[in-house]
């Protein structure tokens, strides 16, 4: 399973590096668009997020439960508290060791993967309350669970039709 995986992933990759005639039309890829390297970039940078994500709701919590503590459970609560905030250190400092490019990359692409699963949800709700009938969903689920598979390979950091910041942002008046 593991060679298929591989051999699947380095077809993509070469698909993904083909010039296409002029070098203006050359889709970009991250310069280490090596796709294993690409998928463990993500699990990385989605696991650090998380990571911190959890940890700092945890340490909410507790604040809330044995913030006004005291004794041992409050001397108790400070030792965990600490380890967390050691933790979420430890996180930010991997993702401080990725690139802007390569945060942005794996951010705008799980941001796409959650508007398809928001678009699936949806699809389910109109099921589920009579306004479609399964039959009638479900191509547009599968297109939806393709389409999540393609941004999960997905190393491309500009898509074509991409609208750029400087595009949509006015300058600032002198």
């Amino acid at each position: 399973y593991i060679d298929q995986t591989e051999d699947y992933f380095h077809r993509l990759y070469r698909c993904l590096t083909v010039k296409r005639g002029h070098p203006e039309e050359r889709i970009h890829t991250l310069a280490d668009a090596d796709p294993l390297h690409y998928q463990q970039l993500r699990l990385v940078v989605i696991r650090a997020f998380s990571f911190m994500d959890a940890h700092r709701d945890a340490q909410d919590r507790l604040g809330d439960e044995f913030g006004s503590a005291r004794g041992e459970t409050a001397a108790a609560f400070r030792i965990v508290l600490e380890e967390s905030k050691t933790q979420v250190s430890l996180a930010e400092k991997v993702l401080r060791s990725k690139t802007k490019k390569q945060l942005k990359n794996v951010i705008s692409h799980y941001l796409c993967i959650v508007v398809q699963n928001k678009a699936a949800r949806y699809f389910n709700r109109l099921v589920s309350s009579g306004v479609l009938l399964p039959r009638e969903a479900r191509h547009h689920l599968e297109e939806i669970d393709h389409e999540i598979l393609h941004i999960r390979s997905c190393s491309i950091d500009e898509h074509p039709g991409t609208i750029k910041v400087a595009d949509v942002v006015p300058e600032e008046e002198e």
